[in-house]
């Protein structure tokens, strides 16, 4: 009896194990075929598997089923790839296999990533999951993508809930990136509570190696300074984005972001034609990629600037495009845009039927939406309907939420919009007096915000051509100009002996006239040729300045977030050097001389700015300059800059101690084939037992003096003396 119970177990066993074997194999060879895209084989044998298996079988049956979603993507398999995802999350085992599991909500976002409802589901499924059987990084990764699809569902203050949990959750400096950037984005309706978000994204992007995350991070907070406008500091965050993103492929969605808010940025500033050149690269990239986003905000920015031009059949061509991409995505603040754009149009066409079905369709979404993105455009839009239909009461009150608006959200080109409608609703109402306030107040506004910004906006954000580009033209250029001019030497040789034939051969005076008009048409050729050089040698000083002030811009950021105040000083340093170069950079592009500098303009305003940057009380620190009036060339320019730069910050820092005053003489001029330059001051004069030879900033000075020749004495009587001359030096010509 023992002996056949035992029997029985053994049979048993091996039973067992040869089913457990042949269910492994099955899966195994499950996988192979979907791999191999043999996608109806894989799905067949699966379906013939059995539904009852062990713990350790039920791994290889998600596997298997991972692998068919994963290579099934097709429209024919895609809704038995969808109930395979649910079989694996669904399954008893999922919490087994987390990876596997983690991987099945991935691929199930991305089939639903467009229905809302079903998305937010499928993500609240992940974070039931993830409090089961994640960490802490994962659980803040699931709150992360619960607040991006709360955003995208404009549902605001859940998404800054689930943004805040992210951050509690996480020990990651890029998710605290992530959450800080997207609780700026959901409190855009509080610019001040959304920009100091931003800035603790920026800051802790100066902690980390991954220059698309900055990246990004610049250009969120950019387009942000842009709508509140702030364009000179967009310009730099949004110019310095576009640097860091790869111009590779896998980057063109990035670029294409990019583009669209640059054209926005100069839409703004009413330049339509560079705003028009981004919006096509956008549109370039998109179609190269066939981007869907094409028909969305890429369309829509298409659509302004076609209406700012007065193109309206082409605007509303790109309108309906947006129009339509929107409503598939149930994106009510966009439609809402979308609309007051295309009533505007018709407003603009006299066409009150297009205008009321439009203000009709989108008043219900005005009335359902409950936070204020994109509202603006609406209520221009419905005011001046309002006003066309002579209801006057109604048009204000638009006009006047439109106002409240702007100013609830610092948004300034709201509020300029507002107020120049108010001031033309109150003239054709007959009340002048009120109208003429409105004016006042609209002008003000405007001139304050516009101008001031425009003249303050330090970057030619469009960068067309580069230094590269530039200098091969001007070489082109260069050749046309030589080769004309010896091809004009000649035929005003020919020009002369005909002139002396002319007394002979009277018949040769026809073909004479000919040629003469040729040559004067070369010499335009030749002026212009010269003239385009000049452009381009203007537009290069130009652009390095640029280029310099982006420099010293960038260590000014970085300077925010440095407390080491040794780091901090050595930055500074860094930007007073940068800026002595960017002077002479921008002098050469307001001059008529390309090459030469006026030493004596360029030294006074070298002086006030460190006196500026050091903040010194000019009645406590007098300084007197004696320098002659020369032309220096570039090349001498640049290393005298420097050196003058270092000893007169020198003498700024340290020669008056404890607020005491004196005075600073700086002497330039050019004796008997030499230059000489002389700083003094008054001051506590040089420690001698202290050596500073090995500093940073006398390295530079002796490094300089070698490349111009140039010899240094140093004097410490009654304050420092500095005598240097200069034998390598170049006069413009």
């Amino acid at each position: 009896m023992d002996k056949q119970f035992f029997a029985l177990i053994i049979l048993l066993s091996v039973g067992f194990n040869i089913a457990y074997t042949q269910e492994v194999l099955q899966f195994e060879k499950i996988t192979e075929l979907a791999k191999g895209k043999n996608c109806a084989e894989a799905i067949a044998l699966f379906n013939k598997t059995s539904p009852h298996l062990s713990s350790e079988e039920a791994g290889k049956k998600l596997e298997a089923l991972l692998s068919i979603t994963l290579n099934c993507k097709t429209k024919e398999f895609k809704s038995t790839a969808m109930s395979y995802l649910d079989s694996i999350i669904l399954h008893p085992q999922s919490l087994k296999y987390p990876e596997i599991t983690r991987s099945a909500f991935e691929l199930k976002q991305a089939y639903v990533m467009f229905q809302k409802e079903k998305a937010l589901e499928c993500l609240l499924q992940l974070e039931a999951f993830e409090t089961e059987a994640g960490t802490d990084s994962t659980r803040a990764v699931c709150q992360l993508k619960i607040g991006g699809i709360h955003f995208v569902n404009e549902q605001f203050n859940q998404s800054q809930n689930y943004y805040a949990k992210a951050l509690q959750l996480t020990n990651s400096q890029n998710d605290s990136i992530l959450a800080y950037v997207g609780l700026g984005n959901a409190s855009k309706v509080n610019p001040v509570k959304a920009d100091s978000f931003y800035q603790k994204a920026l800051n802790i992007c100066t902690q980390i190696d991954d220059s698309l995350r900055i990246a990004s991070t610049l250009r969120v907070y950019g387009s942000f300074l842009s709508k509140t406008s702030k364009y000179q500091s967009a310009a730099e965050y949004l110019i310095a984005s576009s640097e860091m993103y790869p111009k590779k492929k896998t980057f063109d969605l990035s670029r294409v972001i990019v583009n669209n808010e640059i054209s926005q940025l100069f839409m703004d500033l009413n330049d339509l034609d560079r705003a028009e050149e981004y919006n096509q690269n956008s549109i370039r990239l998109c179609e190269k990629n066939k981007y869907r986003s094409r028909n969305g905000m890429t369309a829509v920015i298409s659509g302004m600037i076609q209406k700012e031009k007065g193109n309206f059949d082409k605007a509303k061509e790109e309108f309906f495009k947006a129009l339509s991409y929107f409503k598939k995505r149930e994106k009510q603040n966009s439609i809402l845009g979308v609309l007051g754009h295309l009533g505007s149009i018709a407003m603009s066409q006299n066409d009150m039927d297009a205008a009321n079905k439009y203000y009709h369709e989108g008043k219900k979404v005005y009335d359902q939406i409950k936070n204020d993105s994109n509202k603006n455009l609406f209520l221009l839009f419905s005011g001046r309907r309002f006003k066309a239909l002579k209801d006057y009461q109604k048009a204000e009150q638009a006009f006047q939420d439109l106002y409240n608006l702007g100013k609830e959200r610092d948004r300034s080109e709201m509020c300029i919009s507002a107020l120049s409608q108010l001031s033309q609703l109150k003239q054709v109402a007959g009340d002048f007096e009120q109208s003429l306030d409105y004016y006042k107040s609209y002008k003000s506004l405007e001139d304050s915000i516009y101008r001031s910004d425009q003249n303050k906006l330090v970057f030619d954000i469009e960068s067309k051509y580069n230094r590269a580009e530039q200098d091969k033209e001007i070489a082109v250029l260069d050749a046309k100009s030589i080769k004309a001019q010896s091809t004009l030497s000649k035929q005003n040789t020919i020009i002369t002996i005909g002139a002396l034939a002319l007394f002979f051969i009277s018949i040769l005076s026809f073909f004479l006239f000919n040629l003469y008009k040729k040559v004067t048409l070369q010499k335009v050729q030749i002026s212009k040729a010269l003239n385009e050089k000049d452009t381009l040698l203007r537009e290069i000083h130009h652009r390095v300045k640029n280029n310099l002030q982006l420099v010293s811009s960038l260590l000014s950021l970085q300077s925010r977030h440095v407390e080491d105040p040794n780091a901090l000083e050595v930055l500074n340093s860094g930007k007073s050097r940068i800026r002595s170069m960017a002077l002479i950079h921008q002098d050469l592009y307001n001059r008529e001389n390309l090459t030469g500098v006026s030493v004596k303009e360029y030294l006074e305003k070298l002086c006030k700015e460190l006196i500026s940057t050091y903040q010194i009380d000019t009645e406590r620190i007098k300084l007197e300059t004696e320098i002659d009036d020369l032309q220096l060339d570039v090349d001498t320019l640049v290393p005298l800059g420097l050196i003058i730069n270092e000893l007169l910050t020198n003498a700024l820092k340290y020669a008056f101690p404890n607020n005491k005053g004196g005075l600073i003489n700086v002497n330039l001029s050019e004796i008997k084939g030499q230059l000489q330059l002389a700083i003094k001051d008054d001051g506590i004069g040089i420690d001698k037992t202290k050596k500073s030879d090995s500093s940073f900033g006398y390295k530079l000075i002796n490094t300089l003096l070698h490349q111009l020749k140039g010899k240094l004495q140093q004097e410490s009587n009654n304050g420092t003396q500095v005598f240097l001359t200069f034998d390598n030096y170049k006069i413009a010509a």
